[in-house]
Formats: C-alpha cells, structure tokens, sequence
C-alpha cells in the first residue's frame, strides 16, 4: 500500500479513535446529568454538541478528500 495514503488513513482513524472519546465523555455527562438532575451538567453537553457536529462534518470532508485524491483500488483499501 501507498505509504501516503496509508499515512492519512493512520491520522484519520485517531481522529476519529479522538472523536470516540469525546462523544463518550459527553455521554456520560449528559446521563449523569438526566439521572442526576444536573441541569449544569446538561447544558453544558447541549452547549458543546455543535463542536461534535463540526468534528463529524471535517471527518467526512476528510475521507471524501482521501478517496477523491488518492483514488484507492481494492487491495488499498483492505
């Protein structure tokens, strides 16, 4: 495989290994805050949710660029 294009594939699956996370974290804080009653806690998860949005919309961005500019065959992509 390409080392280029197996080199963005690495960055982009910790990206999206970081993004993981982050929903997890935000997860668990928006339960703590349904079980827990922590409006704090729940308008802080709402108010943050739009950097989830933008992290997802760059991700996609991101493999449509790598498929687009390094135009994979199968065996890459395996």
């Amino acid at each position: 495989m390409r080392e280029s294009f197996q080199s963005q594939l690495d960055a982009l699956q910790r990206d999206v290994l970081v993004m993981g996370e982050t929903v997890a974290k935000r997860l668990e804080a928006a339960l703590r805050g349904i079980t827990d009653g922590d409006v704090a806690a729940a308008e802080a998860v709402i108010e943050r949710d739009d950097e989830i949005n933008q992290t997802y919309l760059e991700l996609e961005s991101d493999c449509v660029d790598l498929l687009a500019l390094q135009q994979p065959v199968a065996s890459d992509l395996r």
